[in-house]
Formats: C-alpha cells, structure tokens, sequence
C-alpha cells in the first residue's frame, strides 16, 4: 500500500474515520485539519482516491463525497465481509475487447483465457473459443470446460449464478476425474492419474463453495466444498476402438448412474463413494 501518511496511519482508514462524523460529505481542508496535514499534501490523495472509485471529488469546489466501496474495502481487509475475487481478463488483436447488447444489456466478453473462481477450493473456468457472456448481478454464461479439483467438465452450454455461487451444468458432453494411482512412485508416493473413462450426458449443479464465503479466505470452515450435484442417470459406455477393437457398442454395453452427489471435489480419496441424489 503507496499512501500511508506520516504517521503510518493509512489515509483509507483516516477517511473512514471523519466520514462518520459527517455523512461521508465534505471539503478537502475540513479532512486536512482533522487529518493534521497540510492541504497540499491532501489533495492528491483524494485526487488518487477519486480514480480508484473510493470517492467523487469536485477539483473546483474541493468538495468530497465517499463512495459505499470505501467502507467495503475496510471490512475486507479486516475480514469482517466476505467479497469476490472475479476478475475477466480479456486481451485480443485487432478487434474490440467486448460488445454491449442494447437490448438485454448483455456484454459479450473476446479474450477471456480463463477465470479464477475460486483459489482455495481450486475452481477454473477455461472458456471455449476465450468467449464469456457477461448478465445482470454478475451472472455469466459461457461454454468450455472447467476444472473443479479432481474434476474436469467439457460440454457447450453452462450458467454462472453469482448470489449461491454455482454453476448450472446444462450441456455438459463429459467429466473426467483424476484419481490416486494404486502404485507409488518412486518417491513413495501416490500420484494422481486420470480415469482413462469418463460420465456423460451429465447435468446438474455445481457449488464453488458457501454464498458467505466467496473469498475463499474461510476454506477451513467449509471443506465440504466445491460439491458436484448430478441432477439424473449419467453413463459411461466402452465404445472405444481401444477396447477390444470397439466390440462393446454403446446402445448395448454400458455403466448407467443414478443422480448423486460428491462433495470436497478437491481432495476426496478412492475410497469415497458418491451419496444418493438428495431429494
């Protein structure tokens, strides 16, 4: 942090502190005496304040009004509120970055790499052809994949909900998880290998972890989380060429699976069975 002032106290917490005492509205040599500082030295950091969204400052009439994100930023910071950590990164060559939809106020996103939902309880979103349709609250559509701990989804169609923190798996094509191998390697130990089959014709939910936990900073408390939630039967069929030269058509031979659900996608062992759907 580049605004500590001369007695380490930080000009954040300083303006949080007079706010108080007025509403959050007044002049720059009002927030100067109270902050014992000359006003020279005061108007920059509410100029600075004013471009990171914390305040609106009026340059002619020294007048300042603090914006809710400042009291937000504070709770954070002292982990009283729990806040987001979205960021949508779009970098692109020769074209626009995003398009807004006038009619429905969609803003259709170019360039978006991958998302980071979720550092702790290691959720991805890798979107197809980089594309991301951003919606009201926060919400998002988008197809690709994503990686959920132990999990990975592939399919065309999924919905982003930002208030539950989850995502609507609508057209999901597979999922494929990564396992402990049964052998050890040569350091003794169990490494994580990919089941060579995979589930499909999957729809459901996925939870990216508790709605009061968007952060992440609190995973201690829920480590039940992200939690995959199957919706109806899913399959696993044999078809490949590799097996037996394909003789194990799908319409024939098949694993069938009733809705469950699997919870600390993250970190659940071998042993872990799926729980029955619950209704």
């Amino acid at each position: 942090m580049g605004m500590l002032g001369i007695d380490n106290v930080h000009p954040l917490a300083r303006l949080n502190d007079f706010s108080k005492q007025n509403e959050g509205r007044f002049y720059a040599q009002e927030f100067a005496v109270f902050s014992k500082m000359q006003k020279s030295t005061v108007v920059p950091l509410l100029i600075d304040m004013h471009n990171k969204g914390y305040l609106n400052y009026d340059p002619e009439t020294e007048w300042v009004e603090v914006s809710p994100r400042l009291r937000q930023h504070i709770l954070n910071n002292a982990g009283k509120q729990d806040y987001d950590a979205l960021q949508f990164n779009s970098t692109v060559e020769g074209s626009v970055n995003a398009t807004l939809n006038l009619l429905n106020n969609d803003l259709a996103m170019q360039g978006v790499a991958s998302i980071l939902m979720s550092d702790s309880q290691d959720v991805k979103i890798y979107p197809a052809e980089q594309a991301v349709t951003l919606k009201k609250n926060r919400d998002f559509t988008f197809a690709g994949s994503i990686q959920a701990g132990r999990l990975q989804y592939y399919g065309k169609e999924y919905y982003f909900h930002y208030d539950p923190f989850t995502i609507d798996l609508i057209n999901v094509d597979s999922v494929s998880f990564m396992a402990s191998s049964f052998e050890k390697n040569d350091q003794g130990q169990h490494t994580l290998v990919r089941v060579k089959n995979v589930l499909e014709q999957v729809s459901g939910t996925l939870q990216i972890d508790a709605t009061s936990n968007k952060s992440g900073r609190q995973q201690e408390k829920y480590p039940q989380y992200p939690i995959f939630t199957s919706a109806r039967e899913s399959y696993v069929y044999y078809d490949k060429k590799s097996v037996q030269r394909g003789a194990y058509g799908r319409d024939r031979f098949y694993y069938r699976s009733d809705p469950f659900v699997i919870d600390s996608l993250d970190n659940f062992s071998n042993s872990a069975s799926p729980s029955p759907e619950r209704s």
